[in-house]
């Protein structure tokens, strides 16, 4: 069964999920990168609304609803 992706700005807050990859331009991947947003890590959204407020590694970084509806990542199993 292959594993369903949903927005990060979909997730219930709390929820754990891991990163699959964000629709942005190349600068804001790189961005997203260096805030920790790589290839399989684990994100918590810590809080819905504007902004999203999602623990990323070891950091919490704010985003805008429109960079977290971007954001699309794999819920971890029971986080939905």
């Amino acid at each position: 069964m292959l594993a369903t992706r949903v927005r990060l700005s979909d997730l219930p807050e709390g929820a754990l999920a891991t990163f699959d990859q964000a629709d942005v331009d190349l600068p804001m991947q790189r961005l997203l990168g260096s805030l920790g947003f790589t290839a399989a890590c684990q994100v918590r959204l810590c809080k819905s609304g504007e902004p999203f407020i999602v623990r990323v590694r070891s950091s919490r970084i704010g985003l805008s609803r429109a960079l977290a509806a971007a954001i699309y990542v794999i819920p971890t199993n029971g986080s939905i």
